[in-house]
């Protein structure tokens, strides 16, 4: 879908990027940012899930976060997930990651049922030399976005309290 027929979201509301563990881990079970806001696509427009706040009011964005993990827990062959908070973005600082090589903005985007859902959508501005560094401007994009966030607000589902201490344990750095 083209990006000017999608319904943009105000510069200055919030999205929520979920932690949805163990998707945001190394291979040595390590949190790094980069898998956390790792952009989904293999070409441009690339995207990341985030949920609009405005739509989730008081602790609704936590429920919103259990359900993307009960989602992905249903998924064959999956390992067990586990939501276990949130980073909070204002889509101004979403949309102050782009580059000389990326435009990012935040659109609507609903899924399962969930209106609430959006992508931050980061596209190749047009007439960007084919030998440009892309890889790199994009990891640039993934850092800014890391680099703008608050949080994290953590939560334990319901449907995981029989494992909170181990969930409890599991780092989720501090953003100012």
């Amino acid at each position: 879908m083209s990006n000017d027929l999608q319904i943009r979201l105000p510069s200055d509301d919030q999205v929520a990027r979920c932690a949805i563990y163990p998707k945001f881990l190394t291979e040595n079970r390590a949190f790094d940012p980069r898998i956390l806001f790792r952009l989904q696509n293999k070409k441009s427009p690339f995207e990341l899930s985030v949920a609009h706040m405005s739509d989730l009011p008081g602790s609704a964005v936590h429920e919103y976060g259990c359900n993307a993990a009960a989602i992905a827990n249903q998924r064959e062959g999956a390992e067990v997930s586990h939501y276990l908070g949130y980073y909070r973005l204002a889509v101004s600082d979403a949309e102050a990651a782009s580059n000389d090589i990326y435009d990012v903005l935040v659109v609507r985007a609903p899924e399962h049922g969930a209106d609430a859902h959006c992508h931050i959508v980061v596209s190749e501005k047009a007439g960007v030399d084919q030998n440009a560094p892309k890889k790199e401007y994009k990891v640039f994009v993934i850092d800014d976005l890391w680099n703008r966030v608050v949080g994290p607000q953590r939560h334990i589902c319901p449907v995981d309290e029989a494992v909170r201490l181990t969930l409890e344990a599991i780092e989720l750095p501090p953003r100012p």
